[in-house]
């Protein structure tokens, strides 16, 4: 299975490479790599929750071997409303703050059961490590840069068992999955383009 999935992905990477003409710089054949992590952290008020998310999207140009990286870190007041029986509503957005950054590193194992995401803000640099795969799949992503250039990405996801870490001086460390957090990895392979080329 493992392997079909490596021939899959280099039969993108060459239909995407001689899919696009040279003259169009601002497209190319890439690698996307991508980790995301959010934990809900009760606090002292009944059904308010603090929210940090941290993410990380990493893109090697796989003609130049060039990487850029793209990070975020959000973290929101989030209020949880019944709106029905046996049901309830997150409400966030009373307080949300997103800190992003280039400066970062993101490094996923073979297998997608493992992760680490760097993120340097202000001189200070926030870990979070994914580990324990539990389920996954497949995913395709399409996006257009504009009316010529296109992102077109297909690979592969994994849901994490746990994301933990250090993010704005907070030390995270629940397992994901079960209740509200949520973490999970991905990379696929496909064409890509600059958002200013």
């Amino acid at each position: 299975m493992r392997r079909r999935g490596v021939v899959v992905a280099a039969a993108l990477v060459v239909a995407a490479s001689m899919a696009v003409p040279a003259a169009r710089a601002g497209v190319y054949a890439a690698e996307h790599t991508r980790a995301v992590a959010y934990w809900y952290l009760p606090t002292a008020d009944d059904d308010v929750y603090r929210l940090y998310r941290a993410e990380v999207v990493s893109v090697r140009n796989l003609l130049t071997g060039a990487v850029s990286s793209q990070a975020s870190i959000i973290t929101d007041r989030c209020t949880e409303k019944p709106i029905a029986p046996n049901q309830t509503l997150f409400a966030c957005g009373d307080g949300r703050r997103e800190r992003t950054t280039r400066d970062a590193e993101l490094e996923i194992a073979a297998d997608m059961s493992s992760g680490t995401a760097r993120i340097r803000l202000r001189g200070k640099t926030h870990v979070v490590y994914f580990e324990g795969p539990a389920e996954g799949g497949a995913y395709e992503m399409y996006d257009s840069c504009s009316e010529t250039d296109h992102r077109v990405v297909a690979g592969t996801f994994t849901n994490m068992d746990r994301a933990h870490g250090r993010v704005l001086g907070k030390r995270l460390d629940r397992p994901v999955g079960s209740d509200l957090d949520h973490a999970w990895l991905m990379r696929g392979f496909g064409t890509w383009c600059d958002e200013d080329g």
